[in-house]
């Protein structure tokens, strides 16, 4: 009776261990597939200058926040936070457009397209 408890014990312990692996490698694979999809979806998001309003309009990626638009665009995050009438900017949601308000079409945009 004590040998068929601990052989019941071993493989029980083996099936936990078989489980952890499969499961590890579900996530690995599950994890690979969502990063080349934000990838590939971020890739086709495209800044543009609004040439008649003077604005880029700014397509929000996964993880990024004002400071980051504010280091990018150079302009103060608490003018775009006024422009968007942003009250919570942990609010922000991913490719949700963002007024960014500048004088002109400064050199380093001109990769961006312009909207007339």
């Amino acid at each position: 009776m004590k040998a068929i408890m601990n052989i019941v014990i071993v493989v029980l312990i083996f099936a936990f261990i078989g489980f952890h692996i499969v499961l590890n490698k579900v996530e690995t694979f599950v994890n690979q597939k969502v990063t080349r999809i934000q990838q590939n979806s971020e890739s086709k998001i495209k800044d543009y200058y609004d040439e008649s309003r003077k604005v880029i309009i700014h397509t929000m990626q996964a993880g990024e926040t004002l400071i980051d638009l504010e280091q990018r665009y150079d302009v103060d995050r608490r003018v775009i936070q006024k422009a968007n009438n942003i009250q919570d900017e942990r609010l922000l949601a991913i490719r949700q457009e963002i007024i960014i308000p500048v004088r002109h079409k400064a050199a380093n945009y001109s990769s961006m397209r312009t909207y007339h």
